[in-house]
Formats: structure tokens, sequence, C-alpha cells
């Protein structure tokens, strides 16, 4: 059973595509030691990062 930040329950996000690695949000840890977030139970927290390949003229 999961709650959110009030202390309210919510249901459990569908496991469909769901990283079965995923605890309580986090797939653990990078090779720095941050924490990664899971993308379906912390949307917010996970930043798509757009890397253009670009020279200067």
């Amino acid at each position: 059973m999961n709650h959110d930040r009030t202390g309210d329950t919510i249901e459990e996000p569908s496991t469909e595509r769901h990283d079965p690695n995923c605890r309580a949000g986090w797939l653990g840890a990078d090779s720095e030691g941050r924490p990664i977030p899971c993308r379906i139970c912390k949307p917010h927290l996970f930043v798509d990062r757009v890397v253009y390949a670009w020279e200067p003229k």
C-alpha cells in the first residue's frame, strides 16, 4: 500500500512497462552514487535531457 505526501493511500501504479527493479520509486544509483527515479512512480523527478550534436562555426 502506497501513500502520497499527505498520507492518503494511493493506487499502485500499473505493472505494465514498470521496471521490476523499482523499489519505493527508485531504480538504484548511477555510477556516481546518485539515485535514479522511476519514470512511473516519480515522473516529476525524471529529467529528460536533450543533447544536440553540433560543431561551432
